[in-house]
This record gives C-alpha cells, structure tokens and sequence, in this order.
C-alpha cells in the first residue's frame, strides 16, 4: 500500500494536476486543495480523498438538518426517538476520518471537524 508523505517544499501551482470535483462545496474545495498542495497523491488517493470529502459534505448537512429540528423526533405510537440524521452524521464524519488515516493525512479544523 502506498504511503503518502507530506511535501511541504511543494509548488501551490500543483492544483492544475488535481482539480477540484465540481461537487464539493466551498468547505471540502479548501480542504482538496490544502491536501492536494502538501501531500504527493497518486489516482487512488485523488480519488479517496474525492469520496472522503463527500463523507465530510454529508455530514456537514446532516448537522444543518439535526440543528434546525433537533435531535429528537416523534416516531412510532407518539415516542421520542433520535433523529435519523445524527446516525448518517456520526457515519459520515467517522468514513471520513478513516479515509484521512488511510491516506496518513494529517489535517487540523477550526470550525465544525
């Protein structure tokens, strides 16, 4: 298996190589392009770290979604029970940090990760 090492001598200029999948939103773009910029990633890994970021784009949806109705939803016979979206964002977040340990991506968040 390969193992990817951080370049921090490496060229900005390197992201022609890579391009940003049109589908990640402006969070996960930052992040493809840090990585992209620091780490030596081959086809496999572009497109690990691609369906990685898509894990971290579900997730930071499903907060939204769990944020803006709660936690708890009323299910069946009238009983509390949790919300459906805090499962996908617990799921999300954890493919996600297993697709950075696979690539042995080291990244730092300030805000929701």
């Amino acid at each position: 298996m390969t193992h990817y090492e951080p370049r921090p001598d490496r060229q900005a200029s390197v992201h022609h190589l890579a391009p940003v999948p049109a589908h990640l939103a402006e969070a996960e773009t930052k992040v493809w392009r840090d990585v992209v910029a620091k780490y030596d990633l081959d086809v496999i890994g572009y497109l690990l770290l691609e369906n990685g970021l898509r894990m971290r784009q579900i997730a930071r949806t499903a907060q939204k979604i769990v944020a803006a109705e709660g936690m708890m939803i009323v299910g069946r016979g009238g009983y509390p029970r949790a919300h459906p979206m805090v499962r996908i964002e617990n799921t999300a977040r954890q493919l996600f940090r297993q697709t950075l340990k696979m690539l042995h991506v080291q990244l730092s968040f300030t805000d929701d990760d």
